[in-house]
């Protein structure tokens, strides 16, 4: 009885691994989507108020998210 409970222990570590492994590029994909979504408001919010460090932080936040969203391709 305890050979069969350690054995679907160690098993059910194993797959747990395996789908927190999984996840990690799912949550990279979000995040770069996050980021590109706060570039385009960012960038929306440059066009009407005319304000050229807004434009940088729409750039720096575009950036952030490509990044992360290579990261993700890289983790798969």
């Amino acid at each position: 009885m305890q050979r069969e409970a350690k054995k679907l222990q160690v098993e059910s570590r194993r797959l747990g691994e395996a789908s927190e492994a999984k996840l990690k590029p799912h949550e990279r994909f979000a995040l770069a989507l996050t980021f590109i979504q706060i570039g385009i408001a960012f960038a929306a919010i440059t066009v009407l108020t005319q304000k050229r460090w807004l434009l940088w932080g729409s750039v720096a936040s575009a950036a952030i998210g490509i990044i992360a969203a290579i990261s993700a391709v890289l983790l798969l």
